[in-house]
């Protein structure tokens, strides 16, 4: 394999390579997990007692359902796309089961994230607003207790983004194999993992220059990012050639399961970008520190953001507002390790202070997530104001 080489002044990453996994302990750190999962669950369990089903969770169902019902033949594979999430609904107990791996998944999620906090060495005044930020918000106990393939392509996308930041900052090879094989993952719960492959892949030019990699290194980590994707494309549509005799119809069929979508057109994803970014602060806050520690750092930092924009022009299924609310607030986490100086760690907790007030305040309309607040009651009355 060509090897990727590093220009004398590529930046450094304050990354520790050495850490033992936080805790130390498989079982504690599935203790700590499980944990956290418990709110998510109760509010999955709460939901489910109100009787408010999601819209998206009830067509899953439907397409499970149709993907086995000439038993295990797999005549439906054209509705089985993205296969891990339509097989999650034939989990026993549905709906209900769906929004308990939904908030298993959350906890994992969050666990996640404060072990890359510990292993970037994130200054504890950034890593504690950006967490609140997270987890005081209305939009994540809705994704975390309803949406499990959100929650887990989120997942995903993060270990893809961090990867690439590996690779962009330090010159880590497997920080490349990282990202392409979790984008290959985050396809079979969702098709968004397209547009960060697409926008990844248009990075490497911008990396090629900043950081003197040689045109067949830049060939390497190409391959190395889109090659796990490519296999699974084309494995999953030989397995729906082969049983269901058609090709292309499972994506077809995908865009019906989710409804929860903002048809907006290029004047409306504009809005919401925009929106999308009024409601992150925080964001825009780790952004100007991402751009002064260095301009990759910057890029990577907004790929996300673009990724979602791009989502909101084509009217991508399985994207919504609080979707990418989530997103952009897990990446800001993520890149508390840059917000090292004491003015910038107060503009991030004035920022925190702010985001939540704005989300209480002024409640973004996002579908099935306005419904379940109206189904939860008291909480719905509180994020009107």
């Amino acid at each position: 394999m060509a090897s990727v080489t590093q220009a004398p002044t590529l930046p450094r990453i304050d990354w520790d390579r050495t850490a033992r996994p936080w805790p130390d302990s498989p079982w504690r750190r599935m203790a700590q997990g499980l944990a956290f999962a418990v709110p998510f669950a109760f509010l999955a369990w709460w939901s489910d007692r109100l009787g408010w089903v999601n819209p998206t969770t009830t067509a899953l169902e439907d397409h499970a359902h149709v993907l086995i019902s000439d038993g295990w033949g797999l005549g439906g594979l054209a509705d089985g796309y993205p296969p891990i999430t339509v097989a999650f609904a034939l989990l026993p107990g549905m709906p209900l089961a769906y929004g308990i791996a939904s908030a298993v998944a959350t906890g994992w999620l969050v666990q996640l994230l404060l072990w890359q906090l510990v292993r970037y060495r994130a200054p504890v005044v950034p890593a504690v607003a950006g967490l609140l930020v997270l987890l005081a918000a209305p939009a994540v106990w809705y994704e975390g207790s309803q949406r499990f393939d959100s929650i887990m392509s989120l997942a995903l996308l993060i270990l893809a983004t961090q990867g690439w930041m590996r690779f962009a900052l330090a010159g880590h090879t497997d920080g490349g194999i990282t990202a392409g094989v979790a984008l290959a993952v985050c396809m079979a719960f969702n098709p968004i993992a397209l547009v960060f492959l697409v926008i990844l892949a248009l990075s490497l030019p911008l990396l090629l220059h900043r950081t003197g990699m040689s045109g067949s290194g830049a060939v390497a980590m190409l391959a190395i990012l889109l090659f796990p994707s490519a296999l699974f494309l084309v494995w999953w549509g030989h397995l729906e050639w082969v049983f269901s005799g058609s090709f292309g119809a499972s994506w077809k069929a995908m865009a019906a399961l989710y409804t929860d979508t903002l048809p907006a057109g290029p004047r409306g994803a504009a809005a919401l970008l925009l929106e999308s970014l009024l409601y992150s602060p925080v964001y825009a806050v780790t952004a100007v520190t991402a751009a002064r520690e260095s301009p990759i750092r910057l890029v990577i930092h907004l790929i996300p953001w673009l990724a979602v924009g791009i989502a909101f022009l084509v009217d991508f299924p399985f994207v919504s507002v609080s979707l990418a609310y989530v997103l952009l607030a897990l990446v800001a986490i993520l890149n508390a390790p840059t917000v090292r100086s004491k003015p910038a760690q107060v503009a991030v907790v004035v920022a925190a202070v702010a985001q939540l007030a704005i989300l209480y305040l002024w409640p973004f309309d996002s579908g099935y997530y306005q419904e379940w607040l109206e189904a939860m009651g008291w909480w719905g009355a509180l994020h009107r104001g």
